[in-house]
């Protein structure tokens, strides 16, 4: 899993949480660097991304419409902290801050799941 979010603290709690799921977290701070490491490893070994929507450098939005544009197809789901009903298009879904591992586990299962089944 690929977390990019601008906040350190995000990142340890995160990696703590999956770790006891046996889960490995891959860590970038920014949308840019989501978009340069795409372009230089297309995301190997990267199974879904949590892109926070609001960074400095490159917000989540537009991270995720450059991902997209370039060919990107690993379920990438929007974390944000803001309350109410936020879509953000391309997305395979947005979750709240704090994250709930047993809702991202649904979303994981979901976004993987076959067409069909």
């Amino acid at each position: 899993m690929l977390l990019v979010d601008d906040s350190e603290l995000t990142h340890k709690v995160l990696k703590h949480r999956f770790g006891t799921f046996g889960w490995t977290l891959a860590s970038v701070y920014d949308g840019q660097q989501a978009v340069e490491r795409f372009q230089s490893d297309k995301f190997v070994g990267i199974d879904m991304v949590l892109m926070e929507l609001s960074m400095p450098v490159m917000d989540g939005r537009r991270a995720l419409r450059a991902l997209l544009e370039m060919g990107c197809q690993i379920p990438i789901f929007i974390l944000t902290a803001a309350r109410g009903n936020v879509t953000v298009g391309g997305a395979a879904g947005v979750l709240c801050k704090p994250l709930l591992v047993p809702l991202l586990a649904e979303q994981l299962l979901r976004a993987c799941k076959p067409a069909g089944k």
